[in-house]
């Protein structure tokens, strides 16, 4: 059963804390209410992605390990069953009725994994600066090399976690390659992206693949532009489409082809005949048709009403 907890103000600015992903800190902190009153839970990341992250495709388990590296969760093992226990949880929470026990009590000699947590670097990572192109994977002109995004995959084969910099520098780069959309969501979008990444559907390098894939589209076909929270968040994975240009799509300010030539040929006479303008020249033989067609629907409905009018003073 969950409880409500309380969170110490030294906890936020705790080096040990600090140093971990946003996901990790999110996860010590929620752990807290699924805990029982002796800070002890059972190592499910089934049970813990269900109850900390219900809405959202997480996978736990490097969470988990990353907590356990920091030394703020303390893994034990009683009768062939592991269990986490949250360090110093008694020093966070007051509890002056304490429910029964749901996990066995945690004792230092069945302890299988601990690391004291300081206020020292918890573990060696690696601190970019990206107050230079160069660290930040960007070449002297501002182009991208790939250097951050490599980075990215062998921390995450090591099993650590990308600093905060690192990951804003991917999503900006995302966000520069998209092309213009009516309507942006870069809240949501975001979140979907960075959802992907952490629950190892993709890397960032695949995701920023699959934009650029899809801007050449867009930008070559003239099609509209997806909203990026649906471009990452959608069910069948839009990111990782291969957005292939049609064959033989003429480029920009290329002479019509034959069915759009026979397209403007009809819709000349028929504007002709109606009186109506000449097609601009940037606007395409079909959109011209359009407007043809709207401008003579237009036509007949006056004509109508007219007739009628024609009719109604002749009764009277």
């Amino acid at each position: 059963m969950a409880r409500i907890r309380t969170i110490r103000p030294e906890r936020w600015s705790q080096e040990a804390f600090g140093e971990c992903s946003i996901g990790a800190r999110l996860l010590l902190i929620a752990s807290q209410n699924f805990a029982d009153d002796n800070g002890n839970l059972d190592r499910s990341t089934k049970q813990l992605r269900a109850q900390v992250f219900p809405y959202d495709h997480i996978e736990c388990e490097p969470l988990v390990e990353e907590l356990l590296r920091a030394g703020l969760f303390i893994e034990y093992e009683v009768a062939g069953r592991k269990y986490l226990h949250i360090r110093d949880f008694d020093k966070d929470q007051r509890i002056d009725r304490p429910g029964p026990a749901r996990c066995p009590h945690h004792d230092r000699s069945q302890t299988v994994r601990e690391q004291v947590a300081t206020d020292s670097p918890i573990a060696p990572r690696e601190v970019v600066d990206d107050s230079t192109n160069a660290q930040r994977g960007l070449d002297p002109d501002g182009g991208r090399d790939g250097r951050d995004l490599d980075l990215h995959i062998a921390r995450a084969n090591a099993g650590t976690c990308e600093t905060e910099s690192n990951i804003r520098g991917h999503v900006n780069a995302i966000k520069a390659a998209y092309p213009k959309a009516a309507r942006t969501d870069w809240i949501t979008g975001e979140k979907n992206a960075r959802n992907l990444v952490l629950s190892s559907v993709a890397t960032w390098m695949e995701l920023l693949a699959g934009v650029e894939r899809y801007a050449k589209l867009c930008n070559e076909t003239g099609r509209m532009v997806l909203n990026p929270a649906n471009f990452f968040g959608a069910i069948d994975r839009p990111w990782s489409q291969p957005w292939d240009v049609p064959a033989g799509k003429p480029d920009k300010g290329a002479p019509p082809r034959r069915n759009d030539e026979a397209t403007l040929a009809e819709a000349s006479a028929r504007a002709k005949a109606i009186g109506f303008r000449d097609r601009w020249p940037q606007e395409s033989p079909a959109a011209y048709m359009t407007q043809v067609k709207l401008e003579e629907s237009r036509a007949r409905s006056i004509g109508s009403r007219i007739t009628n009018l024609t009719e109604r003073k002749r009764v009277n």
